[in-house]
């Protein structure tokens, strides 16, 4: 549908809550080779905001204490984040180096893996998978979010 004069919106980035928005937020830095480029303070002074960027996308982490990630696969995830990797085997030997873990529930019958972030968060909080097409894999990440 194309509106005639209406203004037109960008995305700028997504917003992630965490228990712990700092490692997750380090974690996903990590992950896709992207920095960290802004932290922000709540109301208290304490930073609870971290945003990392490659300079034309990016992703804020938040620390929301109280937050429970779903129970994954028992609840359902509200949102995930796709990552394309050039090495799709590369990337999740990677992210396994960095915390992730592989659980033995793998919906994607081969066509992806499922991998849990069980460093930044104790509930798991992300989790990853990759999808192997024909053409050119990449490798999905999930954070158990929008929410984290």
């Amino acid at each position: 549908m194309t509106t005639t004069g209406a203004p037109t919106g960008t995305l700028r980035g997504t917003g992630i809550w965490a228990p712990d928005g700092k490692a997750l937020a380090d974690f996903y830095a990590t992950a896709l080779g992207w920095e960290t480029r802004l932290e922000l303070p709540d109301e208290h002074g304490d930073t609870v905001a971290h945003l990392i960027s490659d300079g034309t996308q990016s992703l804020v982490f938040y620390t929301a204490r109280d937050f429970k990630a779903p129970n994954w696969p028992q609840d359902g995830l509200p949102c995930h984040l796709d990552l394309a990797f050039d090495d799709v085997q590369a990337a999740e030997e990677r992210l396994l180096a960095l915390g992730a873990g592989k659980p033995g529930h793998q919906p994607g019958q081969g066509r992806w893996t499922v991998l849990l972030d069980r460093r930044a968060s104790r509930s798991a909080s992300a989790q990853a998978d990759a999808a192997r097409p024909a053409a050119r894999p990449d490798l999905r990440m999930k954070p158990n979010c929008c929410g984290a």
